[in-house]
Order: structure tokens, then C-alpha cells, then sequence
């Protein structure tokens, strides 16, 4: 939900959000790096890996939760970025990172500036 309204946010059409795979890779191109997504995808793919193939093994739990740190921090700085390319400050954007579901919700339910002057001109 706060993708498609950083979207809408961003100037695109929130559905495009919604559409598998497109919507993860147009919101790394919008607000961090379009080839970020590759390496996102690869950490999901090692880590669908490594369920199906390493199980067993002895370093699996550790690799395993390496893998889900990686994949939550590739999670979360596109929407830390992105209240930066929105136009909070790096500071803002860092409290972004740490706590990204209540300062992302601050991030697109802030009214603009821009668009109340427009409406009292």
C-alpha cells in the first residue's frame, strides 16, 4: 500500500505498484537504482536456494538469516531514499530507514506546498 502511494506520490499511477516484478523494478528506478533490483532478486533467489538445497547443511541458519538481513535492507532503502528524493531532509530519510512503515506513512500523507499554492493562487 505505501509503494502505490509513493507512486502516486512520485508523479506515476499507484496501480503500476501492484503489478508483480514491474512494480519492485520501477520502484528501485524511481527512488534508489534500476540495476539495485537485480541484486535484490538475486538475494530472494539464493535465499529460495538455499531453502531448497542447503536445509541440511550445517551453515544453512547462518547463511539463511545473512540472506534475510540482506534482503531487509535492500527492502527498506528504496523507501529511505525515496523520502529523500521527495524532498525530506538526510536526516528525515535516515529515520526513514530505521522505522520505514511510520516515516514512510509521514512521507506520502504530507500535503505538498507546491500543490496548496497552486490551490490559493
Amino acid at each position: 500500500m505505501l509503494r502505490c502511494l509513493y507512486f502516486q506520490k512520485a508523479g506515476e499511477k499507484p496501480f503500476k505498484a501492484l503489478i508483480p516484478f514491474y512494480g519492485t523494478y520501477k520502484f528501485y528506478d524511481l527512488f534508489f537504482h534500476r540495476h539495485f533490483f537485480w541484486i535484490y532478486l538475486l538475494l530472494w533467489i539464493m535465499k529460495i536456494s538455499a531453502l531448497v538445497f542447503l536445509q541440511s547443511a550445517v551453515f544453512y541458519y547462518s547463511f539463511s538469516n545473512t540472506l534475510d538481513i540482506l534482503i531487509l535492507l535492500c527492502t527498506v532503502f528504496p523507501f529511505a531514499t525515496g523520502a529523500w528524493c521527495l524532498g525530506e531532509s538526510v536526516l528525515f530519510s535516515v529515520f526513514t530507514f530505521f522505522l520505514y512503515p511510520l516515516f514512510a506513512a509521514i512521507v506520502v500523507f504530507q500535503k505538498d506546498p507546491e500543490k496548496e499554492d497552486d490551490k490559493n493562487s
